[in-house]
């Protein structure tokens, strides 16, 4: 009958998107940070133009997501955030889950709600808004409660049109100094500069930002016995050149 042919059929796909799983398994199975990474929940403040692509980016690579974003996505944002055209009028937090489920991603628990002193952060830690009040009570929120842990790491993003920037904060015995450079050098001062707004955001930046924090992920979980990666306090990116700093010298 119509019914049994349809449910053999839905069988099948089933089986072909266990083995699709699979085989991206095998495919990253080599990676030194493959196993730490599959036992990590990372938190993500945002699901816009930073936090969409880097979720997406870290959903393939098998990290489980907690996203916070209440905000909804509109016409405008098709130019530089990853979302499809019938996510348009959805809660981006919502539209992202949808979005990594159907690019065979790993699991995301979608938070349709704006961070606040109230919500809880993981010790991994991405911030990618645009609004400072939310980064500071993120910050502050961590650094209480995981900041003094080895395996803990903060990193905030910022884009706007063609520049971004990126912090990272490990936890640790020296957490402090890194948050107190931060602070002096970040949250007082003013964003980057605003560009016309017609020119607010591009998909190729915000895709390299993307890519550039989950890159930071990998190499923060990479295995300690492992060939040491690079793990930079700032990088600022332009069209123009890149700028790349240590951690601050005198801790």
């Amino acid at each position: 009958s119509a019914l049994v042919g349809s449910l053999e059929r839905r069988i099948t796909e089933l089986s072909v998107a266990v083995e699709d799983l699979k085989e991206k398994e095998i495919r990253y199975s080599g990676a030194e940070w493959f196993q730490n990474i599959k036992n990590s929940v990372i938190t993500i403040i945002g699901a816009g133009g930073i936090s969409s692509w880097t979720g997406a980016i870290l959903s393939k690579m098998g990290a489980k997501l907690v996203i916070f974003d209440d905000d909804i996505y509109e016409p405008t944002n098709l130019a530089g955030q990853l979302c499809l055209l019938s996510h348009l009028g959805w809660k981006k937090a919502t539209a992202l889950t949808d979005l990594c489920t159907k690019l065979g991603g790993s699991s995301i628990v979608a938070r349709t709600e704006r961070f606040t002193q109230s919500s809880n952060t993981g010790p991994i830690c991405i911030v990618g808004v645009d609004n400072m009040e939310t980064r500071q009570i993120a910050l502050n929120k961590w650094y209480k409660d995981f900041g003094h842990f080895e395996n803990a790491l903060f990193i905030d993003g910022r884009l706007e049109a063609e520049i971004y920037q990126i912090y990272c904060i490990p936890g640790g015995p020296f957490v402090g100094h890194y948050v107190e450079q931060y602070l002096k050098e970040w949250v007082p001062s003013t964003a980057i500069p605003d560009a016309a707004c017609s020119f607010k955001q591009t998909s190729y930046m915000a895709a390299g930002i993307g890519s550039r924090i989950a890159e930071i992920v990998a190499a923060f979980l990479t295995p300690p016995d492992s060939v040491p990666r690079f793990i930079p306090f700032m990088i600022e990116h332009t069209p123009y050149g890149e700028f790349i700093r240590n951690y601050p010298s005198n801790t």
